[in-house]
């Protein structure tokens, strides 16, 4: 990424974004590791094939509507 920047791949619209979603994608991170560590298993499994079907659903429902 910082290659790409320094050529000048991106404008400083994408740069801007990234600045400012850096420090709650970093906090949300860290926030979540030790929530993380006691969820079991089997339940981050169904929660995490939830979050695929509904994206799945997104794009069914985009491709077909809209």
């Amino acid at each position: 990424f910082v290659f790409q920047a320094s050529v000048g791949f991106f404008d400083d619209s994408v740069l801007r974004w990234l600045a400012i979603g850096l420090v709650p994608t970093t906090l949300g991170i860290l926030g979540v590791v030790p929530v993380a560590k006691r969820v079991k298993t089997s339940l981050f499994r169904l929660i995490l094939v939830f979050i695929i079907m509904l994206g799945g659903f997104s794009c069914l429902y985009n491709g077909f509507f809209r």
